[in-house]
């Protein structure tokens, strides 16, 4: 099923639990409640945040309940709060998205410093044959790096 207009179809993934869970640890406790009755309505923060359909969140909150990452204190307040293990897996997600992002940042400046070394090297009056051969390993090293980028190294 596709959606109209500029609203995209959200679908539960891997990461999309990964995202929820990610807002409850920056932002607990007592932050979010589940709300009364027991449900996600279109006005619930975490709905508008994450801009996902209600049905959406509640079947994450239930997989996330189901895992025992999050639980609900005092039924008359409903507070979504972590337990010890789910604060350890968005505590694990917050390192891989900071390594990543590091990684990412190193190997974009690994391909500058590369390709500017080229670009020297090829200024510096090579036969052409060097400086195709300079070229194609500068482009072949930027593939590389590029694939492991997006891989998450």
């Amino acid at each position: 099923m596709k959606s109209k207009g500029s609203d995209k179809e959200w679908r539960f993934t891997n990461q999309n639990w990964k995202k929820v869970l990610s807002e409850i640890y920056n932002y607990a406790p007592n932050k979010y409640g589940r709300g009364r009755p027991q449900s996600y309505g279109d006005d619930h923060p975490l709905v508008k945040r994450l801009k996902v359909k209600p049905y959406e969140l509640s079947l994450i909150m239930s997989f996330l309940e189901d895992q025992g990452l999050v639980e609900y204190d005092k039924p008359e307040y409903n507070w979504i709060n972590l337990t010890s293990k789910g604060f350890d897996v968005a505590l694990q997600n917050q390192t891989q998205q900071a390594a990543f992002r590091t990684s990412f940042v190193m190997i974009v400046f690994t391909a500058i410093l590369a390709f500017s070394a080229v670009v020297t090297l090829v200024n510096a009056g090579l036969p052409w044959e060097a400086q195709v051969a300079l070229l194609a390993f500068a482009v072949g090293l930027g593939c590389i790096l590029w694939k492991s980028a997006k891989r998450g190294i």
